[in-house]
């Protein structure tokens, strides 16, 4: 990636001051422009680590997990999002949902935690069954990574165990995966902003109607 403004290590030690065609404090040019050009070499050198650590920090997929190839990038829902990278068939399973496995107490627990003010404001957390919950952001596959979405290309299925999500439709390359997390009625009314033509306003189901 190319650094803004600078086109190459001379112009950034120019922009330094470090190249002019005279003495400088006793230096020649030549030892000028060396210290410049070292003095950018070594910034650009930490610029390029920031960069890899910043990269490497990103979310990812787990391969081991993921029946077809995915990629994390950018939402227009919310902040990162997964996505295809190859057509995905309609009823294929897609990526499994991992994570820590916690009891309901401690699920309940880690909410209250992480929910309170200052917290992260991510749900991760998945109920596999009447005892055991999934949360993702501990040892997940990247599937914690998926959207809600009001009329999604995912559906979820429990089988033996373990929590899968499949395609519900034919899904495109470079389309984000999707998924209606489905929140319950009464709980707090978590907005939506999903896009969908369908969309319901909010993540939680619709109360019944008497």
């Amino acid at each position: 990636m190319p650094l803004r403004g600078f086109r190459s290590v001379s112009a950034l030690a120019a922009a330094s001051g470090g190249t002019r065609g005279h003495i400088l404090g006793g230096f020649s040019t030549q030892t000028a422009r060396a210290a410049g050009d070292q003095a950018a070499a070594l910034l650009i050198s930490c610029i390029w680590t920031k960069m890899a650590t910043r990269q490497t920090d990103l979310p990812s997929i787990d391969p081991h997990c993921a029946e077809f190839p995915l990629r994390v990038g950018r939402s227009r829902i919310h902040r990162f999002g997964v996505f295809a990278v190859k057509t995905i068939p309609r009823g294929q399973k897609v990526i499994e949902y991992t994570g820590e496995r916690l009891t309901l107490k401690q699920a309940q627990a880690r909410q209250t935690k992480n929910w309170k003010r200052g917290g992260p404001r991510m749900d991760t957390l998945f109920r596999l069954n009447k005892k055991c919950v999934v949360d993702g952001a501990v040892g997940g596959s990247g599937a914690e990574l998926i959207n809600h979405c009001c009329d999604p290309n995912l559906k979820t299925r429990r089988i033996r165990g373990h929590i899968f999500y499949f395609s519900r439709r034919r899904i495109r390359p470079r389309e984000e995966l999707t998924v209606d997390y489905r929140f319950p009625s009464q709980a707090e009314r978590a907005l939506c902003r999903c896009g969908s033509p369908k969309c319901r306003g909010t993540i939680n189901r619709k109360r019944a109607r008497r």
